[in-house]
C-alpha cells in the first residue's frame, strides 16, 4: 500500500534552483570562483614547486579532490529540492490534521489563532508554535517556517 500512496503523490522536480534570488546567485558564483582561484594559487605557488616524489604527487591529487568535492557538494545542495512536509506525511494523517484546522476555523477562530491551537487544548489557549501553515495548507513541522520564495 505504501507504493500505491507514493505513486499517487505529485512528483517533486529533480532540479530546484531559485533564479530570481540574484543576490544568492551572485554569491554562489562568487564562492565558486574564489574557491577555484585559491585552489589554483595553492597549486601554482605551494604544491607544484615542491612536486618531488610520489608523496608530493599524492598531496596535490588529494588537495584537488577535496576542492572538487567541496564545490560539487555545494552545487548539489543548491540545486536539490529540499521537499516539504506534505511529501513525507501519511495522507490520512494529513487529512485528519486539515479537518482539525478547518474545525477550529468553523469554531470562529481566526486562521492565525487556529494554526497555533493544538487539537488537544481544551482551553483554547494559543501556543507559541504554529502547527499548520495557512499558505501551504499543510502541517508545519517543529522549528520550520514558511518559505519566503513560494509565498
Amino acid at each position: 500500500m505504501a507504493t500505491e500512496r507514493s505513486n499517487s503523490r505529485a512528483p517533486r522536480p529533480s532540479c530546484w534552483f531559485v533564479w530570481s534570488d540574484t543576490c544568492g546567485v551572485f554569491f554562489a558564483l562568487f564562492l565558486h570562483v574564489v574557491s577555484l582561484v585559491v585552489a589554483l594559487a595553492v597549486n601554482n605557488y605551494c604544491l607544484l614547486p615542491q612536486l618531488h616524489g610520489i608523496v608530493a604527487g599524492v598531496k596535490v591529487i588529494l588537495y584537488n579532490l577535496v576542492v572538487l568535492c567541496m564545490l560539487s557538494c555545494h552545487a548539489a545542495v543548491m540545486i536539490t529540492n529540499p521537499g516539504t512536509a506534505r511529501h513525507y506525511l501519511d495522507e490520512e494523517l494529513q487529512k485528519a490534521m486539515r479537518a482539525e484546522f478547518k474545525r477550529l476555523l468553523a469554531a470562529g477562530h481566526a486562521p492565525q489563532v487556529a494554526s497555533r491551537l493544538w487539537p488537544d487544548e481544551a482551553a483554547g489557549k494559543a501556543s507559541s508554535r504554529k502547527w499548520w501553515c495557512v499558505a501551504c495548507d499543510t502541517y508545519r513541522p517543529k522549528y520550520t517556517h514558511h518559505c519566503k520564495t513560494c509565498g
